[in-house]
């Protein structure tokens, strides 16, 4: 949940004595996961799903996983997934370079090799 409580801007996750998954804000108010954001469930699921699976070699696919994410998280999604699961291969079609600007070396560009005759 650390790696959750370092990107929600004014908000901390933590479990309930019921063990359900709760919003508290820095005024104090208590909410469950439904009152946030697009862009912050996005985030629960998506980091949930890397937590689930430990460190076993997985793969993530998404198309445009960058849609309600903030530009900051965007820029930190490919770093937070791999420091989650090192083991993980993550395939990504997106429109935005910010998800992928330091991976250049490992980019696919598939309109390109479409052109080139490549696939």
């Amino acid at each position: 949940m650390f790696l959750l409580n370092s990107l929600l801007i004014r908000k901390t996750v933590f479990i309930n004595e019921k063990n359900e998954l709760m919003i508290e804000t820095q005024s104090g108010k208590v909410f469950p996961l439904i009152k946030l954001s697009s862009g912050e469930k996005q985030l629960i699921i998506i980091f949930g799903q890397a937590v689930l699976q430990g460190e076993n070699p997985h793969i993530y696919i998404a198309d445009e996983p960058e849609l309600s994410l903030h530009i900051d998280w965007q820029e930190k999604l490919v770093k937070n997934l791999k420091s989650i699961n090192p083991n993980s291969q993550i395939i990504f079609a997106t429109h935005s370079p910010d998800i992928v600007s330091d991976y250049s070396d490992k980019l696919f560009n598939i309109e390109k090799s479409f052109k080139d005759g490549r696939i």
